[in-house]
């Protein structure tokens, strides 16, 4: 888009820009939104309700009345005084709207780097707009964002003509004798700022208005703040990096929605903790909030560091309970290594309870003689444990939980076994706050935990949502460092020992940092903040991980991560399906069982496929036969139900075979 314009821009003279939703955005998803935002406060101070529909009936009322091509402000402000009846406080609200212009008026990056471009190489700059405010008022907008006015704006409401009807171009070239063929028009009007100054003989360039791309799902005042903003950020124009700008277009708005729900349930307090690595971006943004003078804290904490060394409280046949990790068993010899025991572990032994090798997985079959293998070498374990449960202490302490008679903790989720953890070892009350919760037994710190999309597993129709791709979920709540192993003393202080084998940690650095620089500026308007809805915090990413769109397929690609404590195996975000296998119906079950194991669930790409075209004619294609396969087996017609009934399946079988010979 850069270099189109550049191109056009070399080839004329004379370049002019719309300014509004070209030049100049407004931080908000649709324009009427600033007058919203002056609703509250009229209504506090003046006892004047729903200001925001009396301004757009005013403007409407104004242009029926005047004999002219546009309005002036203070026209629509003689309008609105007819109802309030009142000058003095008609005059305040106006000189109020012209102070929120001035407030969520931001530059356009894009178009800045167009008009310096410009600038550099001698064009002749003018500012061309159809709007009511006046040009003093306009001016003080443009030079405020870094634009440079010298004699060259003209204002439909001033000139007395508008770009709608061609007449503001008219009127501009014959104030500066200008030639249309050597003149390119910049806006984002369809109608105005393209095909008008083209029916003129004016070259034009669409540039299209970012909160016309996708559909506008804001329904209160934050939310179209939000989503002003985070348009501005994706749609502007500017090449960036694929990892920032997933953070811009789908993170951003979860991040700040989960940590306004933990803000406003802790606000009162005196202490929030932020456990690794699932809070790190959470303690960050956190810390933007307003009156914020609380305790606030990150801990380096992990079930690997927290629930084994919590079980030296109670008895060893619960150990294995702790290694298993989204219903996997693991192997011995993980197990083992996740405690970081070095046992000399005797093949003959292992044998005695009825494993072959250190490899064999733990399962609910041989579970019994697994606890028994661990009864056998408990003295080595117990002594590791106790060791692990003294540091693991004495961290949780040095950290200042035992300050605090409530405690908050901040986590993603789901069952609070790091929560138990700590009230175990600490002996104390913890408070928890999570992405979304689930039940987990029996516990005492059932009714002190809090789930922002789900609470219990409540509604069950986002716990679901969210638990069909519930490692895409763990992905982005993650942080640029490695787990917590254990902890080691050094120099009377107790450190973390961090596992950072991890391959994306740079990625989760990028996008996790352009969404906090995106959610520093939507704080500067959380004075304006009314209300802001989970579901559409959630819209963002979860249309993406529906659309399984190939360019993103292609990003995930060569990530991996370790679903279990202690890193031996890695699972791929995508799994890698050989295209004869997609074109045979016969394998298409194996390609199913393959894509589900994938971290980005039922996702996949295809081997020597390249292209978008390609792959999604291929993909399409599975897809489809595999979902009218689902129907049938799911909902079969009726007359497959009566011939089920009639014919036995033995006979049917025979039939079959018979018909193939």
């Amino acid at each position: 888009m850069m270099d189109d314009i550049k191109r056009l821009i070399d080839e004329k003279e004379i370049v002019s820009f719309d300014i509004f939703d070209t030049l100049l955005f407004r931080n908000v998803s649709r324009p009427i939104d600033i007058f919203r935002t002056m609703d509250k406060e009229i209504l506090e101070e003046y006892n004047i309700k729903d200001f925001s529909k009396i301004r757009v009936q005013a403007e409407i009322d104004a242009r029926k009345v005047i004999d002219r091509c546009d309005v002036f402000l203070d026209e629509i402000y003689q309008e609105i005084n007819k109802i309030i009846k009142n000058k003095k406080i008609t005059d305040s609200i106006k000189r109020m709207e012209i102070e929120r212009e001035h407030e969520f008026i931001t530059v356009n990056p894009f178009m800045k780097e167009i008009y310096d471009y410009c600038i550099d190489n001698n064009k002749q700059v003018y500012f061309i707009s159809d709007m009511y405010l006046n040009s003093k008022t306009i001016i003080s907008l443009l030079t405020s964002n870094g634009y440079k006015v010298d004699n060259n704006l003209y204002v439909s409401c001033e000139a007395s003509a508008m770009k709608g009807d061609s007449s503001l171009f008219k009127y501009v070239k014959e104030k500066n004798n200008l030639d249309y063929s050597k003149w390119v028009h910049i806006g984002d009007n369809y109608n105005s700022d393209y095909l008008k100054p083209r029916e003129l003989g004016i070259n034009s360039y669409h540039y299209k208005n970012v909160n016309s791309i996708e559909e506008n799902n804001s329904k209160t005042i934050f939310e179209s703040i939000i989503l002003g903003i985070r348009n501005k950020y994706v749609y502007n124009g500017l090449e960036n990096d694929y990892w920032n700008t997933f953070g811009y277009k789908y993170l951003a708005p979860i991040y700040l929605g989960f940590t306004n729900y933990i803000y406003l349930l802790t606000k009162s307090d005196d202490n929030v903790f932020f456990l690794a690595r699932d809070g790190y971006i959470l303690k960050k943004i956190y810390e933007l909030f307003p009156n914020n003078n609380k305790f606030i804290n990150y801990l380096y904490v992990s079930r690997k560091s927290l629930q084994i060394p919590s079980m030296f409280l109670k008895s060893r046949d619960k150990l294995l309970n702790y290694t298993s990790v989204n219903n996997k068993k693991i192997t011995l010899k993980k197990f083992i290594n996740n405690h970081f025991i070095n046992i000399d572990i005797d093949e003959d032994i292992i044998k005695l309870f009825g494993f072959n090798t250190m490899y064999d997985s733990i399962t609910s079959k041989n579970f019994y003689n697994a606890e028994k293998l661990v009864a056998h070498y408990w003295k080595e374990l117990d002594s590791k444990i106790k060791d692990d449960y003294a540091l693991a202490k004495e961290y949780l302490i040095q950290e200042g939980l035992t300050k605090f008679d409530k405690v908050n903790v901040v986590d993603v989720g789901w069952g609070g076994s790091i929560q138990e953890a700590i009230s175990n070892i600490l002996d104390k009350d913890i408070y928890g706050y999570y992405f979304g919760t689930i039940p987990a037994g029996k516990k005492n710190y059932k009714t002190k935990s809090f789930g922002y999309m789900f609470d219990q597993s409540k509604p069950e129709r986002l716990m679901k949502k969210i638990f069909s791709q519930v490692m895409m979920y763990e992905f982005i709540f993650s942080a640029p460092h490695g787990s917590t192993n254990n902890y080691i003393k050094n120099n009377n202080k107790i450190e973390p020992v961090l596992d950072n084998n991890y391959d994306y940690l740079n990625i989760v650095d990028k996008f996790q940092e352009s969404s906090f620089n995106m959610i520093k500026e939507i704080m500067k308007y959380y004075k304006y903040y009314d209300s802001l809805d989970n579901e559409f915090c959630l819209s963002f990413y979860d249309k993406f991980l529906k659309e399984k769109d190939f360019n993103d397929l292609k990003m995930f690609e060569s990530l991996s991560n370790d679903m279990e404590l202690g890193r031996n195996d890695k699972n791929p975000y995508i799994q890698l399906i050989d295209k004869k296998d997609l074109l045979n119906k016969k394998r298409w079950e194996l390609v199913t069982k393959k894509t589900s194991k994938s971290l980005w669930n039922g996702c996949f790409l295809i081997n020597g496929v390249d292209t978008k075209e390609e792959y999604d004619r291929l993909s399409r294609r599975y897809k489809k036969k595999m979902i009218k396969k689902d129907k049938s087996i799911n909902h079969p017609s009726i007359l497959i139900k009566i011939r089920r009934k009639i014919i036995p399946y033995k006979l049917r079988y025979i039939v079959k075979k018979t018909i193939k010979r």
